[in-house]
């Protein structure tokens, strides 16, 4: 009488019925007849109603039926397989696609599949075909009259469920089905579900997207036209403070129809990917192009940052159909930073990645606050705090994976805090084998363009490739800066923002950049002067290409007229954050014309900032700009920051460490720094005891023959005082008794004689306490003196020690104004110098004057082709470098001179030995020959590979190459010099640049000359008309008689090399070609099909072969067929000779069991080469396949001729 624990609804009973899994009572079913007994208990025993229906479901493997084919809906390793199923129905297909629309209208679903029943749902879920759980079963047409979202499911008993289609309708309301745009449009619908969830869940929203572009044709988009894009996707708000914005913006992954695995997308000519930003400015950027512009910026400076799209963007989260309030403005679609050949181009580190080489990298890590749900760090000295995993997360990184790269950035730290050396001490590596420290150099200058008050330490990424050095970037987040409404970037003459905002040159919130490039702002306390002087020349170099005004400015005007007329409706919609301009803009303009102009103002007036503080290190003045030049040209050189020396050679005349390079010579000539007096300079001194004197003594003619004569430093201290250095002539004995002078009189003579041409004259001092300065009788300069002298004047006030010795403290005059005072010949300056009283403790003045003169120039006569690489030194620091190329006339390289000769794109297999020693990528062996045609030696100076390979020939070990001399290019010289040997590779001038090679599908190849005009343009293949064996075997392709200047272009100009692995820097074995119309008039004119031998090979054949058309050879004559072993392999092979002089014909082999059937996808083919000792080629072909079962039947084996 035992009753149920627990009644239960009517309606569950029939709508959720019980399933229980008794699978682990399978053991006790025995062969035959079995029993499954049940007792049924109702609540209690006067129970209104009671039912009980039971079924017993077993999934049996069923051997008896031998094998069968099939699908599993479940992997199960090691357990018994489940059942088979039949394969999937069709996708279901819909009507109509995905799209907006205003009407109502019938929607169908079908399947091609017959029998087959559909499911859907209409509330975001997966239709379900379960027991218990069906989803609507579709019988009929379905109205959609509002927002809905479709996902249909086909089923079929017996087979796996179908895929999953999803289409989504958004109903367009009020002005939205009108509306219009220059701008691509974003429609974004949760379809009911709310909002996005905050930047800091873990959790997305299902959403749905749809793209449009403009019309071609009009440049408009319009909700009413066909979406070039849709897809599911799951959507979060993104940001820190800006994720609480009401216009806010959003983290986008793109998902499949039936899962929420990735759906890569190409909306808008971006490159295939599921990752993307919707990025929103509202409060701090209100010009709307902050972020776009300075990542433009950066990939102008050629260093990768996110691509953008600016958009409008309608955001639908009420499901109530798409109406004007779900306008949401102007928005930028944004690549995410993420390991990708088209984004951050890094091996992707994959969780199994725990050994060796593949542990080395495809990290993406950076400076900011931790991610959604805190994931574990990266915990690393000298970082200024934790790093962040990025690209893998903080919870896909593996334990090997994080100690790895934390002790790799521990490395690299310790060798950049070990100054000077910059080498860490356990491992000997210095920084720069741990850091790509240009890359360092770079994003130090993007932000500091920009003055992004959050650089290095908020949103800053870095990435290390596999095998790689640490690389900063990609830059990130970039909307606070350029004068922006957040206010610390307000100021662009400065090189830091105001509060907390990160520091230029060092900032301990994040050490390594100020550890590099820092300390400070003056690049003589710099750390590391070699990585300084980097970081000066790479200013200059931004300025000229990407930081250039006339490109910033471009930039700007691009995206302004972009968003121009969308800015308008997007503010109309965010009233409270309304654009105002700014303190830079043009004061006619108002509103966002005035925040486009305010930016460009500030913009602008940064740059020239940053340049006026770094004017004393521009390049030297070239009076002749590179390119093709006449012989004997006269070059000038100009500096006024010191005394230019350059080279001719394109070699830097600053050596590591600073040093004057040997080649480097002085240039006599334009503006230079003459020392007038310096520390080791004499003087005349005199200690007055009455005003008797007057300021006679200050005259150029006044007589100081009666003076003493002492040494430049004059002046006295106590015993292990800090002045002791400086003291070089003792006053003590004059100043101190018996009389306690407060003032000396100290007289310089000088001579100059290059008055008129004077640019500066500096007067500066190392005193203690005061002095005033006369130039031949006149007063110039004054430190702390009275104005009205007498012979025992006081200093006005005193000074420290620490400042009187420090030379950035040095009071200093610049006296060019009164240049006029000096005088050919002798010149005097006059010093009367001061203590503060007679009976100081101690004294000194050490007078500096120097001079910044232009000299008459005598020209550097130019007499051959030369890479001018100049710089001016000024003693302590070098200016950046001034380098242009210049090329005699005569020797210019052209269209008539310059020939590729051959090349070798697709190398042959490396041998074992090869690999051993590290040469384990064929391509490595690739190379292209370059002959000079012309009569004369030509320059390559200047020239460049811009397609097919980058190359440029500045950085070539040799430029001039003489009439009929080739030199070659190569893949990897290490690797050529092994396979070729050593005289191949002596006529080695460079490797390919930029990681770049041959395509083995064949492309085109340009050469440029000293000015940009293509010399050579031209676009091999690896199909027919090319000789195909190219492609494979280790040949490589000669220009025919390249001394006729043949067309590159023209596939027929080019042979197949005589033997594999071609003849790199020697003249081709030349085999002339023949076609065979000519060859079958010298045989009597037979036709390509013909077989006047009757020997079963037609004249085409034999023309390929080489044999005679009217002579009957036997097959066993030309052929040899024979079944070799290769390795576990039984290989058939045939061998025949080809007529080497038929290169316009191609062998293909063919076979068959049955003589119906032909085919060659099984084949093999190699070509082998051989010269005879009288000069004569033979070409042997083998065409191979694998014996297997099938061919155990009795095989046919043909050849085949074929001919353009």
């Amino acid at each position: 009488d035992s009753r149920a624990t627990a009644s239960r609804l009517d309606r569950l009973v029939v709508a959720a019925p019980e399933i229980e899994d008794v699978s682990s009572n399978a053991g006790v079913i025995k062969e035959g007849a079995n029993v499954l007994a049940v007792q049924a208990m109702n609540r209690s025993s006067g129970g209104s109603d009671f039912v009980i229906g039971v079924e017993l479901i077993a999934e049996v493997q069923d051997t008896s039926g031998g094998v069968q084919y099939g699908f599993f809906k479940e992997s199960t390793p090691g357990k018994p397989n489940g059942i088979i199923y039949n394969k999937p129905p069709d996708e279901v297909s819909f009507s109509n696609g995905s799209q907006l629309f205003e009407d109502n209208f019938e929607l169908t679903l079908s399947t091609e599949t017959p029998g087959a029943v559909i499911r859907y749902t209409t509330d975001l879920s997966l239709p379900s075909n379960e027991f218990g759980s069906e989803s609507e079963l579709y019988r009929g047409p379905i109205s959609i009259t509002s927002s809905t979202q479709i996902r249909a499911q086909a089923y079929l008993p017996g087979s796996l469920d179908g895929p999953v289609s999803t289409k989504t309708f958004l109903k367009m309301s009020g002005s939205v089905p009108n509306f219009t745009s220059n701008l691509p449009i974003i429609v974004m619908s949760t379809l009911g579900k709310g909002a996005p969830p905050e930047s800091g869940s873990t959790a997305r929203k299902d959403a749905y997207i749809f793209f449009f572009e403009p019309d071609p044709e009009t440049g408009r988009t319009s909700l009413k036209q066909e979406p070039q894009v849709v897809t599911r996707s799951g959507i979060r708000k993104r940001g820190s403070s800006s994720s609480g914005w009401p216009k806010y913006g959003m983290s986008v992954e793109t998902w499949n129809e039936g899962d929420d695995m990735d759906n890569n997308i190409k909306p808008f000519g971006f490159a295939r990917e599921a990752d993307w930003i919707f990025n929103s400015r509202y409060q701090f950027d209100r010009a709307l192009i902050r972020n776009p512009l300075i990542y433009e910026i950066s990939r102008n400076a050629g260093r990768y940052a996110a691509r953008s799209k600016f958009v409008e963007l309608y955001n639908d989260v009420s499901g109530s159909g798409l109406n004007d309030a779900d306008y949401f403005g102007v928005y930028s679609l944004m690549e995410k930073i993420e390991t990708d050949p088209n984004r951050v181009e890094i091996d992707r580190l994959m969780p199994w990645d725990n050994e060796g080489d593949e542990l080395t990298g495809g990290y993406i890590f950076k400076r900011d606050r931790n991610d959604a749900g805190s994931p574990p760090t990266y915990n690393v000295r000298g970082a200024g705090g934790s790093l962040i995993p990025h690209d893998p997360g903080g919870r896909e990184v593996s334990a090997k994976q994080k100690t790895y790269i934390q002790n790799y950035l521990n490395d690299m730290n310790t060798a950049l805090l070990n100054r000077p050396s910059g080498i860490n001490p356990s491992t000997g590596l210095h920084f720069s084998d741990y850091m790509d420290v240009d890359s360092f150099i770079d994003h130090q200058w993007l932000n500091t363009l920009a003055m992004n008050v959050d650089w290095g330490r908020l949103s800053a990424y870095y990435h290390k490739d596999k095998l790689g050095k640490v690389n900063a970037g990609p830059i990130w987040d970039f909307d606070r800066n350029m004068g922006s409404e957040d206010g610390r970037d307000a100021n662009p003459r400065t090189w830091d923002g105001s509060g907390d905002s990160s520091k230029t040159w060092y900032d301990g919130r994040y050490p390594w950049f100020g550890n590099l490039i820092g300390p400070s702002s003056n690049p003589a306390s710099a750390h590391y002067p070699d990585v300084r002087q980097r970081h000066t020349d790479r200013w200059f170099e931004l300025r000229r290409t990407a930081f250039s005004t006339e490109n910033i400015h471009a930039i700007i005007d691009r995206m302004a007229g972009e968003i121009e007329e969308a800015q308008a409706r997007s503010f109309a919609k965010w009233t409270s954050v309304r654009p105002n301009g700014g303190t830079y803009a043009d004061r006619s303009l108002r509103g966002w014309e005035a925040e486009i102009s305010h930016i460009k103002g500030w913009m602008k007036t940064r740059v020239e900032w940053i340049d006026s503080q770094y004017a004393k290190y521009a390049p030297p003045e070239f009076s002749q700009s590179g390119g093709i030049v006449s012989d004997g040209v006269e070059l000038t050189m100009i500096s006024q920051n010191g005394q230019v020396y350059y080279t001719t050679d394109g070699s830097d005349p600053r050596l590591e460490g600073g040093v004057v390079s040997p080649k480097a010579i002085p240039f006599q000539g334009g503006p230079i720094d003459t020392e007038l007096i310096n520390a080791d300079s004499s003087c005349r001194y005199f200690v007055p005891n009455d005003d008797s004197l007057g300021l006679n003594w200050v005259k150029n003619d006044f007589d100081d023959s009666g003076w003493e004569l002492g040494k430049n430093g004059l002046g006295y201290e106590t015993p292990n005082g800090p002045l002791i250095p400086y003291v070089l002539t003792n006053t003590f004995e004059l100043m101190r008794s018996p009389g306690r002078a407060s003032s000396i009189y100290i007289r310089y003579e000088f001579d100059f004689e290059n008055i008129e041409n004077v640019n500066s004259l500096i007067l500066r001092a190392v005193i203690d306490d005061g002095f005033a300065a006369f130039l031949n009788g006149e007063r110039v300069a004054t430190f702390q003196a009275p104005d009205d002298l007498s012979y025992d004047s006081r200093a006005s006030g005193s000074r420290l020690d620490s400042l009187v010795i420090r030379e950035s403290s040095w009071p200093s005059f610049d006296l060019a104004s009164r240049k006029d005072l000096l005088k050919k010949g002798k010149n005097v300056l006059a010093i009367q110098a001061m203590n503060t009283s007679a009976g100081g403790s101690d004294f000194v003045f050490s007078g500096r004057l120097d001079v910044n003169h232009t000299v008459t120039s005598e020209p550097f006569i130019l007499g051959d082709s030369a890479v001018v690489t100049a710089r001016a030194y000024d003693g302590e620091l070098w200016s950046a470098p001034s380098k242009e190329t210049f090329v005699i006339v005569d020797a210019a390289i052209n269209d008539k001179n310059l020939v590729i000769s051959e090349f070798m794109y697709r190398p042959s297999q490396e041998t074992d030995e090869e690999e051993a020693l590290g040469y384990t990528d064929r391509d490595d062996f690739e190379f292209i020959e370059l002959l000079n045609i012309g009569n004369n030696p030509i320059s390559l100076l200047g020239s460049s590979f811009n397609d097919g390979i980058e190359f440029d020939f500045d950085n070539a070990s040799k430029s001039i190459v003489k009439s009929g001399e080739r030199v070659l290019l190569v893949k990897d010289a290490s690797a050529f010099a092994h396979r070729y040997g050593e005289v191949a590779a002596s006529k080695i001038i460079g490797e390919f640049e930029g990681d770049t090679g041959l395509s083995n599908d064949g492309e085109s190849v340009i050469i440029s000359g000293v000015n940009g005009e293509v010399i050579r343009s031209f676009t091999y293949n690896d199909q027919l008309p090319w000789p195909v064996e190219a492609d494979g075997d280790g040949f490589s392709l000669e220009l025919i008689s390249p001394e006729s200047n043949p067309d590159h272009n023209d596939a027929n100009n080019w042979q197949l090399s005589s033997v594999s692995g071609g003849s790199p820097g020697e003249e081709s074995v030349i085999v002339e070609g023949q076609t065979f119309a000519s060859w079958a008039q010298e045989n009597g004119g037979v036709e390509p099909s013909s077989d006047n031998d009757s020997d079963g090979r037609s004249a085409l054949v034999e023309f390929a072969m080489g044999t005679n058309p009217s002579v009957f050879e036997r097959e066993s004559e030309i052929l040899k067929i024979e079944v070799l072993k290769d390795g576990e392999k039984d290989m058939l092979q045939v061998s025949i000779d080809k007529n080497p002089r038929a290169q316009e014909v191609t062998l293909l082999a063919e076979w068959s069991n049955d003589l119906s059937q032909w085919g060659n996808d099984e084949v093999l083919s190699s070509t082998e080469t051989k010269i005879n000792d009288d000069g004569t080629v033979i070409k042997k072909v083998t065409f191979s396949i694998e014996v297997n079962d099938d061919l155990k039947k009795p095989v046919f084996f043909r050849i085949k001729a074929s001919m353009p």
